[in-house]
């Protein structure tokens, strides 16, 4: 995993953030102009692994592909530069109008839960029996239960394997709530 600086939430009290929607690949695009032309941009990342030529890769993937987040200064009303710049395609608009502003506790979230840029998921989400998938790791694509509260760092879950039940220690980075898990 590459070292990615995160901005600081409380860092201009007087901006607000906004969600960009990105043209397809155009995430580095994007970003490289958005930051050039003066905007602090977020994306945050969760670890991936997938099988690739029969080894298992862990990347790091953005946790909402395809929409970057974007700080502009209040009062300032640089859509147009911003709608206009390679890799986007536009400012999200719930209303219609204006682009709507991202919740500041949303952002601060969010930026608090990644750890050297990479998502983490919150503890307190993984109780015991809760459905989970498997995102990294040797099991990557694996549908378990929570079967002990996360302690170290670490998550047993309950899993299904060849017919049987399999209990195995996995990093909790390496876990999503699913509602459609069943082990």
């Amino acid at each position: 995993m590459k070292h990615v600086s995160l901005p600081d939430p409380e860092a201009d009290s007087d901006a607000a953030w906004y969600l960009v929607q990105l043209k397809p690949g155009g995430l580095a695009r994007a970003q490289a102009n958005l930051t050039r032309q003066g905007f602090v941009c977020f994306m945050p990342l969760r670890p991936e692994t997938r099988r690739r030529a029969g080894r298992l890769q862990t990347l790091d993937r953005p946790l909402f592909p395809g929409y970057l987040f974007v700080r502009v200064a209040r009062g300032s009303a640089p859509w147009r530069k911003i709608n206009n710049t390679y890799g986007v395609a536009r400012l999200v608009s719930l209303s219609g109008h204006a682009p709507s502003v991202v919740p500041a506790p949303l952002i601060s979230a969010l930026i608090a839960a990644s750890r050297e840029g990479c998502w983490m998921p919150e503890t307190a989400a993984l109780t015991v029996g809760t459905p989970v998938a498997l995102v990294n790791g040797p099991f990557a694509g694996a549908l378990a239960r929570i079967e002990a509260a996360p302690k170290d760092g670490r998550v047993l879950v309950l899993m299904e394997m060849m017919g049987q039940a399999v209990r195995t220690a996995v990093p909790v980075q390496a876990l999503q709530p699913t509602p459609t898990a069943s082990a």
